[in-house]
């Protein structure tokens, strides 16, 4: 009998689908290195689904400086679990796009996400994530204008932009795979 490829669970926690999408291009990446991956959103998540993996990434959106209310129940309820496997965490948010703020010690929402779960992941990245226009109501684009402003000194664009670096991405992929526990 032969044995089925090492998995990966991918759970991750996405408003506008460009977390998700990194997992998906993290996933393909690592295929080629004979890795299966599967990918849930955090909210459908069971013990089960921890259990039947090799290795497990949490993915975690940041909207507003904050991560989601679920990514810290994840945490707090599966954490036995999570730490007895390979592991690795990363953000996704637009503060990430400066350099001084795209590692999780230096990412001010990542270090405190990783200092209030007292979890510290085999590995960790903070990636920057999609400006989604499109996405934005009046008010968020409103908002978005003045961080803009007061960030980068000029006014937020009128189109979506995506700043992740897919080669930081691609990197954190290979140190997925030689991840071991």
């Amino acid at each position: 009998m032969t044995k089925p490829p090492p998995a990966v669970l991918f759970v991750y926690s996405s408003t506008d689908g460009h977390t998700a999408k990194i997992c998906h291009f993290i996933g393909e990446h690592i295929a080629s290195s004979g890795y299966e991956s599967r990918f849930l959103p955090i909210d459908e998540v069971s013990e089960a689904d921890i259990a039947l993996c090799d290795k497990i990434v949490l993915a975690a959106r940041i909207r507003y400086g904050k991560h989601h209310k679920m990514v810290y129940r994840f945490v707090k309820r599966y954490l036995p679990l999570i730490q007895n496997k390979p592991n690795a965490y990363f953000s996704v948010g637009l503060v990430a796009r400066k350099p001084d703020k795209n590692r999780p010690e230096t990412n001010p929402s990542t270090a405190e996400f990783l200092r209030t779960v007292v979890w510290q992941p085999s590995l960790a990245d903070a990636f920057a994530g999609k400006y989604a226009y499109d996405h934005y109501g009046l008010g968020l684009r409103l908002i978005m204008g003045q961080v803009f402003r007061i960030s980068e000194g000029k006014p937020a664009p009128r189109e979506n932009v995506e700043f992740t670096d897919w080669d930081r991405v691609r990197a954190f992929a290979d140190a997925l795979v030689k991840l071991e526990k």
